[in-house]
């Protein structure tokens, strides 16, 4: 019993955590979870107990906050219902040993109140960063997008990006245990007025940077189609015709919008087919482009794609882009040899293949040029940086019908809020169902369509910021250096001798 209370106690304050991020962003529930977290930390007896109430903090925290991932395995329940269990619990279990390893790091000062919690937000953030990169990287609840809900506080993230946000976050809401370690009255009110002077400081920026970067608009618009097909229904023989003509009646404009922009996946009949091509050419306007995710089989390779196609009024294909960062499992199966008989979840036996390596700049056609981004490309911010040749703006396209009402769809579109703040530019995002928006650069949404419904947005195409953020040309590296540092000068030299 005593083992399990062990367990509980930080696991339950992990899940508490996961409040503080979208829709609910009870941004409190940091004030209290990480200050016992560390508090609990500071009574450790040895790196063996660290490590274990870091991961179970972290278990926790992954499985309120990553639920929603098992519900992509309901949508062929017979095929895949027997894993949820397994996803529920392993995602979790595997992610917590980063929040272990955390905790591990700080172990050696964990007497010390004001050190353990500089290298324990050190740690915690440069862990976050590893994450994003490792193992096909993993980018979700970085601590930063707690702070998602108010536009002025995360203006930053075109400095520092959004880890530069975790670290402010977790500096701040972990001070109370500056009180619970009945520390010394003059450091506790020393690091509060740091703790304040930041935050201010913060918000200042975010205030100045929205009130001297006023919205802008291309004179091209676009129109983007929520068609809000069920998953079980997308590759339905039975439906995929009425699928099409659902987005077909959506796309049709009296106004000439530049792009008309289908979601990931949307067109699932092959271009080449005269049938759809009679059925697409009456809805794209004269020197206009439907831009349409696709399943791209290509005969010549063998080999199938996730792609963006880009069609002008003929029906003639002038531009692509094949997704490079595939969703492990989702469309392809790792170490598919050695662990025979498991299926993707998405549609076809096939597994996809990554599009070349190249840069991804649309500019072939005309009107703006943009970069895309399909599905979970858009939550890597490291992959998006663009120095020297930047586009008009982002596009992602994206399903989000696997994840049905949960808390999913609302972080996904944060993440990409983020990456418009983070490189100065407009993110225009489209998805099945979902939340599809049109965002500016300083990620003020222009106009958005709500989770589970169907419809269009008609909106001019919101203007680029014209310098290069701080994020774009240095991306973590300064953050890096910096957290680097702290540890350096705060772990002693023989840290990680084991107690």
């Amino acid at each position: 019993m005593n083992n399990l209370k062990k367990f509980l106690i930080p696991s339950s304050l992990g899940a508490f955590a996961a409040f503080a991020f979208t829709p609910t962003y009870f941004i409190l529930a940091l004030f209290v979870s990480f200050p016992a977290l560390l508090f609990l930390i500071s009574k450790s007896e040895s790196y063996k107990q660290t490590f274990f109430i870091g991961w179970s903090f972290g278990f926790g925290f992954f499985l309120h906050g990553l639920y929603w991932i098992s519900y992509a395995l309901l949508v062929d329940e017979n095929l895949f219902g027997w894993l949820v269990p397994f996803a529920v619990t392993l995602i979790p279990a595997t992610l917590a040993i980063y929040i272990g390893i955390t905790a591990l790091v700080a172990h050696p000062i964990r007497k010390d109140p004001l050190r353990l919690i500089l290298c324990f937000t050190s740690s915690w953030v440069l862990i976050e960063i590893l994450r994003t990169s490792l193992f096909t990287g993993f980018p979700w609840l970085a601590l930063g997008y707690s702070l998602g809900a108010w536009l002025p506080m995360v203006q930053s993230a075109s400095l520092f990006g959004v880890f530069g946000l975790s670290m402010l976050i977790l500096l701040v809401s972990t001070s109370p245990f500056l009180l619970l370690a009945r520390t010394n009255r003059k450091v506790f009110f020393t690091y509060a007025f740091v703790c304040i002077f930041l935050s201010i400081s913060n918000f200042t920026y975010g205030v100045w940077k929205l009130e001297t970067n006023k919205t802008t608009f291309h004179p091209q618009k676009i129109r983007i189609v929520q068609p809000n097909i069920k998953q079980d229904l997308k590759w339905n023989k039975n439906h995929r015709y009425a699928n099409l003509q659902k987005l077909i009646s959506l796309s049709k404009s009296k106004t000439n919008p530049t792009y008309i922009i289908w979601p990931e996946s949307a067109l699932t009949f092959s271009i080449e087919d005269p049938k759809v091509k009679d059925l697409l050419t009456p809805i794209i306007p004269p020197n206009s482009f439907l831009l349409t995710g696709a399943i791209n089989y290509k005969s010549s390779l063998n080999k199938i794609y996730v792609s963006l196609l880009a069609i002008n009024s003929n029906g003639v294909l002038k531009a692509s882009y094949d997704k490079k960062h595939l969703v492990p499992f989702g469309e392809y199966i790792p170490f598919k040899d050695i662990i025979p008989g498991i299926h993707k979840l998405t549609h076809g036996l096939m597994d996809f293949s990554k599009g070349a390596a190249e840069q991804n700049i649309i500019s072939s056609i005309n009107g703006p040029s943009f970069r895309t981004l399909i599905c979970y490309e858009a939550f890597f911010p490291s992959e998006i940086l663009e120095k020297t040749k930047r586009p008009d703006f982002l596009l992602n396209i994206i399903n989000d019908a696997w994840y049905r009402d949960s808390s999913g769809p609302f972080q996904h579109l944060e993440m990409a809020q983020f990456r418009a703040i983070e490189n100065g530019l407009p993110m225009v995002r489209v998805a099945n169902t979902g939340i599809s928006a049109i965002l500016g650069p300083q990620g003020r949404i222009i106009e958005k369509l709500p989770l589970n419904k169907e419809g269009y947005l008609e909106s001019f195409l919101p203007k680029k910021n014209l310098d290069l953020t701080a994020y774009s040309l240095y991306g973590n590296n300064i953050l890096t250096f910096l957290l680097l540092s702290i540890l350096v000068a705060f772990l002693p030299r023989n840290s990680f001798k084991y107690t």
